[in-house]
């Protein structure tokens, strides 16, 4: 992204240079007119300078030619480059989307790691005494409803970031197609 803010402003500076060589055509321009004008006046003698005014008028209409066909291009080049920073945050914001969805994975996980200690240790429990089997039962579909909770959050995460990976890789299609064009 900086790279291609980068080529912005340099296109930018050539907009600015090409300004200031299409304003020095016009000037020539207006010398080469003046001096045809000059030239005509002078009759005879002024002949061979209406033949240089001439040629000075040629070059500074096909400077002011060039100039236009750059600047047509530089601004081109701007939309271009414009187009690819867009496509550069889309990505940008993917991402930011992919992690955040990654951060709730990995607390699903987290919490279903916890729900399956927390059920080891009723388990464990339950093995020590008779009397504590119908509490540590319990305890055990408590955290049996809480594993089955943390995978179906998973599943749906999981299931998000299928639908981000494929939001991704058309951006990038994108992108990259956009690329190819310019």
């Amino acid at each position: 992204s900086e790279t291609i803010e980068a080529l912005s402003r340099a296109a930018e500076k050539v907009g600015e240079v090409v300004n200031m060589i299409s304003d020095i055509a016009e000037q020539t321009n207006l010398l080469a007119l003046n001096a045809t004008i000059e030239s005509a006046r002078a009759g005879e003698a002024g002949r061979g300078f209406a033949v240089v005014a001439a040629e000075v008028k040629s070059l500074a209409t096909q400077t002011a030619k060039a100039t236009e066909d750059i600047s047509s291009q530089i601004t081109e080049m701007q939309g271009i480059t414009g187009r690819s920073v867009e496509a550069i945050n889309a990505i940008q914001s993917t991402i930011d989307e992919m992690n955040e969805v990654s951060v709730a994975i990995n607390a699903a996980v987290e919490e279903q790691s916890a729900a399956t200690q927390e059920i080891a240790r009723n388990t464990h429990e339950a093995a020590e005494g008779t009397q504590d089997v119908s509490r540590n039962i319990v305890a055990v579909l408590e955290g049996a409803n809480e594993t089955g909770a943390a995978s179906a959050s998973l599943v749906e995460s999981s299931v998000e970031i299928g639908k981000q990976t494929d939001i991704l890789t058309e951006r990038v299609r994108d992108f990259l197609s956009n690329i190819r064009a310019a």
